[in-house]
């Protein structure tokens, strides 16, 4: 028999499991009083119906986890801005990584006011992938974790949340289902961590050490 479904609090705490008789996955529950109470259910030695919980956010699989910190580590370590291993993460657990993306570029605007692009190419799917279909696959894009300088205009590290969506990622993650920036949380000096988006709407945030007691479980 499978076991049960976990819950995890936002800081990776494992804090109770569901009352399905078959494994679903894992849970980060974004609700504090949720949270809490299933902290405190699981205490007694009691269950939460999964069915019963309104803030649980499906994590990817632990491949996708474990890859996300590879790249997070990639971009952190890789002493400058290009954006390092962007990933695909396939439904069979196949990671696929992409190449160390282009240097940033700038471009000045009417008024003087330069903005920067930091080129990322996933890699290409696989062959034979159509059995499963594009949306199926998880991706993952780095991001620039610290400051930067192109010519004479200076730049910030370019958080994984907090801000919407250029145009470049919106049209990437609108073709699938689950995806994933890593970088800075919420702004340009926010903890290093993983941003998950549903589509191309934000899920849940989660710090490095978050995602690291998640996958031992502690």
């Amino acid at each position: 028999m499978l076991p049960p479904s976990d819950y995890f609090d936002q800081d990776g705490k494992k804090i109770g499991t569901d009352g399905h008789p078959e494994y679903q996955g894992k849970y980060v529950i974004t609700d504090k009083q949720e949270a809490k109470q299933i902290a405190a259910t699981n205490k007694t030695g009691g269950t939460t119906q999964l069915d019963d919980i309104s803030s649980a956010q499906k994590l990817p699989s632990d491949v996708t986890l474990t890859q996300s910190l590879k790249v997070l580590n990639a971009q952190v370590n890789g002493g400058t801005p290009n954006e390092k291993l962007p990933s695909l993460v396939t439904p069979t657990g196949t990671v696929i990584e992409g190449q160390t993306g282009g240097a940033p570029t700038v471009t000045t605007d009417a008024k003087g006011v330069p903005t920067v692009t930091v080129p990322s190419t996933l890699p290409a799917a696989p062959s034979g992938l159509s059995a499963y279909g594009l949306s199926t696959i998880t991706t993952i894009h780095p991001h620039p974790t610290t400051g930067f300088t192109v010519g004479n205009a200076q730049f910030t590290a370019i958080p994984a949340s907090g801000t919407p969506l250029d145009a470049a990622d919106a049209a990437a993650f609108g073709q699938h289902q689950t995806n994933i920036i890593v970088g800075r949380l919420g702004s340009p000096t926010g903890s290093l961590g993983i941003s998950i988006y549903n589509g191309t709407t934000p899920a849940v945030d989660l710090t490095q050490r978050a995602v690291q007691k998640i996958l031992t479980g502690n």
